[in-house]
């Protein structure tokens, strides 16, 4: 029982080990062209200032 117990966190680390790594490709327009790319760690971080317009995809 101990082992399926150690088993189950030890699975439980590695996949958030695994979504801790995920990047994202920011791409930011202007006036429909691209302006900017840039790698994040998440969308949320994906911004750009007023007049510009902003994607975010998976890596």
């Amino acid at each position: 029982m101990k082992k399926i117990f150690i088993i189950s966190i030890f699975v439980l680390l590695l996949s958030c080990e695994k979504d801790s790594s995920k990047t994202y490709t920011c791409t930011t327009y202007l006036n429909g062209a691209v302006w900017s790319t840039k790698t994040v760690d998440k969308c949320e971080n994906c911004s750009a200032p007023q007049g510009y317009t902003t994607t975010c995809k998976e890596n």
